[in-house]
């Protein structure tokens, strides 16, 4: 929009763009009538030449005459914030918190398995020689037997255990409740599990894998507590057993063939009052410590000191690699959130076993 003066003003137009005599005050008196102050962005004529005026004062324009030279304004006169807006800077401080929350979980995780890889063996938290202690007679070394649902329960869950029994020289024998044959692959997992045993350097003869129509794996299958107590004493009489090591009454991971094998054990215990076998648990953990991995170790090992009188150890797996290779022995397993578990439980790196 452009505004040119009245064409009986020539003289005062002329006096606005710099050239013929300085206009009066009866002149700029009609201009600032004549041109009254605008909103928004249209600026009234004056202010366009306002730096050529020799006016003692400008005249009432809606904003103050910007300088020779310098571009207009086409946009609100709202101040512009030179900082960022609130939003942004509120996300780019969170994004400064997750980075240095992960920062500080990933030295955890590496100071927590540094300490577990500095035991020179797989060792017993705290160290008290009422653990499992020898025997008396002739037989320093105990005869342990370790009562599993399903193949691949023995790597998954219990490698911590079965190394650290081995170091000591006890004899491991497995008696494996099913084949796991929910998916067809009774055979194949079968055959697994002897392979991880060898890893385990657990000898073929004494593991024993059942089969029995009653006991199938699934989660809608129902187990019989009593069957399963038989065909641990059966067992128990075989091998001349005098420690039994199986799930809790949780299962670990809730699995219903694992809470039966626990039931059945203690059925079987409650049968056996007048017998000398002890019977050991693998105690539970809720999710976050379940999946913390090694740093569970500094939680566990401060429970074990606390209640020792309980009869609560942890059990400290000082080579994880074992327990890789050994659940790596059940290839038709090893599937990619199986290699997930394996790295981030922290069964892998620990057991806490308490008495039954």
């Amino acid at each position: 929009m452009s505004y040119d003066l009245p064409l009986e003003f020539p003289q005062s137009r002329q006096a606005l763009i710099g050239h013929g005599p300085r206009p009066n005050q009866a002149q700029l008196h009609f201009r600032r009538r004549r041109w009254p102050a605008l909103p928004g962005a249209h600026r009234c004529p004056l202010h366009r030449i306002g730096s050529r005026l020799p006016s003692p004062s400008h005249p009432p324009c809606a904003t103050p005459p910007r300088r020779a030279g310098t571009p207009p304004v086409f946009f609100s006169s709202r101040r512009r914030s030179s900082s960022l807006p609130a939003s942004s800077a509120c996300c780019f401080s969170m994004a400064w918190i997750w980075m240095v929350l992960a920062a500080g979980a990933v030295l955890l995780w590496a100071i927590s398995l540094g300490r577990i890889l500095s035991y020179s063996s797989p060792s017993c938290v705290p160290l008290s020689p009422q653990f499992m202690p020898p025997l008396r007679g002739d037989r320093r070394s105990r005869n342990v037997l370790l009562v599993v649902a399903h193949p691949d329960d023995e790597s998954m869950f219990f490698a911590p255990t079965i190394l650290f029994l081995k170091s000591k020289g006890h004899n491991i024998h497995i008696l494996c409740m099913s084949r796991g044959n929910a998916d067809g692959l009774g055979n194949t997992r079968k055959e697994e599990l002897y392979h991880a045993c060898e890893t385990l350097k657990i000898p073929h003869e004494q593991v024993k894998v059942l089969d029995h129509p009653k006991l199938q794996d699934g989660f809608h299958e129902q187990w019989d507590h009593g069957l399963v107590a038989e065909l641990t004493m059966e067992h128990v009489l075989l091998w001349a057993i005098d420690t039994i090591v199986t799930f809790d009454s949780y299962g670990v991971s809730g699995h219903p063939n694992h809470k039966d094998v626990h039931h059945g054990i203690c059925k079987f215990l409650h049968a056996n009052r007048q017998g000398n076998v002890e019977a050991w648990e693998l105690a539970s953990l809720n999710i976050l410590r379940k999946y913390s991995g090694p740093v569970d170790i500094w939680l566990s090992s401060l429970i074990s000191f606390s209640r020792s009188k309980q009869s609560i150890y942890t059990l400290v797996n000082s080579s994880p690699s074992r327990s890789y290779e050994a659940m790596a022995a059940h290839r038709s397993q090893w599937v990619w959130f199986r290699r997930l578990f394996v790295m981030f439980s922290s069964y892998t790196y620990i057991n806490t076993l308490q008495k039954i």
